[in-house]
Parts: structure tokens; C-alpha cells; sequence
């Protein structure tokens, strides 16, 4: 059976307060994760990884990659690690050309 209480004015006025700091809780946990939601989608930038391998298909390692975009000329430059592996990040979206060169000392 469904039963009604009528609150006196002062019940509801403690109720209402009660339930205030609950309130600016979750308004504030709504603020900080649309914040974190907001700054995630304007992420525009990507990267490149390779590897560096001679004809035979072994690794080359401390070769140097070089990155240049087309649309800008800028360029990068970073070493292949032991595994001829290289990487450029953050870059903003465009078109880009990769180079590697085997440093060698003969």
C-alpha cells in the first residue's frame, strides 16, 4: 500500500539542504569528465613507425630516418635502435616522405 507524508516547511528546507553538497558532487564530477571527454576529441596529430631492414631482411641499427613534409619542407631526424626500428610522433595531419640512410664509417 503506497502511503503520502505531507514534510513541514522546516523538514523540506533540511531535506533540500541535505542534498545540496551531494549536488555540487556531481556537478563538479560532471565539470572535471567533460573536461577530460572536451580535451580528448581535439587531439589532431599522428606519427609514423618503421623499421629499417637491408635487402636480406636484417635489421639495420643507428641508421638515420628523416622525415620531411611535403607541405611545409620541415624536417625531423631520428636513430633506428637496435631492432632497425624508428618513430616521429605529434605530428599535425599532412603528407610526409621517410628517408633512411645507413651511417657508416668506410
Amino acid at each position: 500500500m503506497l502511503q503520502s507524508a505531507v514534510l513541514s516547511p522546516q523538514t523540506q528546507k533540511n531535506v533540500v539542504l541535505s542534498c545540496l553538497p551531494c549536488t555540487a558532487f556531481v556537478l563538479l564530477a560532471l565539470l572535471v569528465v567533460g573536461n577530460f571527454y572536451a580535451s580528448g576529441q581535439s587531439l589532431t596529430t599522428g606519427g609514423i613507425a618503421g623499421t629499417v631492414t637491408d635487402p636480406t631482411g636484417a635489421f639495420i641499427p643507428n641508421a638515420t630516418a628523416t622525415l620531411k613534409s611535403l607541405s611545409n619542407g620541415s624536417t625531423q631526424t631520428t636513430t633506428t635502435n637496435a631492432q632497425g626500428a624508428f618513430s616521429f610522433s605529434l605530428l599535425q595531419p599532412g603528407d610526409y616522405t621517410v628517408e633512411a640512410k645507413v651511417n657508416s664509417s668506410l
